[in-house]
């Protein structure tokens, strides 16, 4: 059986699995989290560590936290030569968030300390790669490096055009079912900033960010822009001019 044939055959099957699953989204239970947030830090401790010269990890999975004073983020203790990884439970309980965009906003918070440059400018943030470049990580790097290790998903209807760019850009099957899965990653925060949005214009895939930034963006670009992004790095794609500054 040739490769097309194969392919063709994992393409009805996962297409009929999504189809499948679309009306079957539920939240992420506290205990999938807490194996979630570890599996996917604890792939990436030695690099840290060697990396920052022994540095040490402390995670933060704090599923039940309703405070808006706490949320997703990583904070370096020089004195301690530590990171502080805390990942709140906030999207995880909303019923339109799958294990894929969990994974995504972990891998985030990783590509602050491994995403590389551009880096934050302030002082005690240097160590840090900006907020665009976390995003592109995430993607790009994190999600390809992990993409065997999710068990439930409750994974979204895609059209023909993913699943076709999917399988242009990743001849190797486990990788072309791996973007497709962090491809419903990106459509699952795509629909969660969307329920936040008082935007008249929808946030998608199929709509861009035009804005071009003059320097490089030290904070959060506009959602869409996130979007564009995640989407960026998954298929190696340019850094979008919306929060990056050659």
């Amino acid at each position: 059986m040739g490769l097309d044939m194969i392919k063709n055959k994992i393409n009805y099957f996962i297409f009929f699995f999504l189809l499948k699953n679309t009306c079957a989204l539920a939240h992420i239970d506290e205990n999938n989290f807490q194996m979630l947030t570890k599996q996917i830090i604890d792939l990436y401790v030695t690099q840290i560590s060697n990396l920052y010269k022994n540095s040490t990890i402390f995670i933060k999975p704090s599923y039940n936290i309703n405070s808006s004073l706490i949320q997703d983020s990583v904070f370096y203790v020089k004195d301690e030569n530590k990171f502080i990884i805390t990942i709140t439970g906030e999207l995880a309980r909303q019923k339109m968030i799958n294990q894929p965009a969990l994974g995504i906003i972990i891998c985030h918070e990783i590509g602050h300390i491994l995403g590389g440059y551009p880096k934050q400018t302030s002082f005690h943030q240097s160590w840090s790669s900006v907020e665009g470049q976390a995003d592109y990580f995430a993607t790009n790097t994190c999600m390809k490096n992990i993409n065997m290790i999710f068990w439930q998903d409750n994974l979204y209807n895609f059209d023909q055009e993913i699943i076709q760019k999917c399988e242009y850009h990743y001849q190797n099957l486990v990788d072309f079912i791996g973007c497709l899965r962090t491809a419903s990653g990106i459509v699952s925060l795509q629909n969660y900033f969307n329920s936040k949005s008082l935007l008249f214009k929808p946030i998608s895939l199929h709509n861009k960010d035009t804005h071009q930034v003059n320097k490089t963006l030290q904070k959060y670009p506009s959602n869409q822009c996130r979007i564009d992004t995640f989407w960026a790095g998954l298929f190696n794609e340019a850094k979008p001019k919306c929060w990056y500054k050659e």
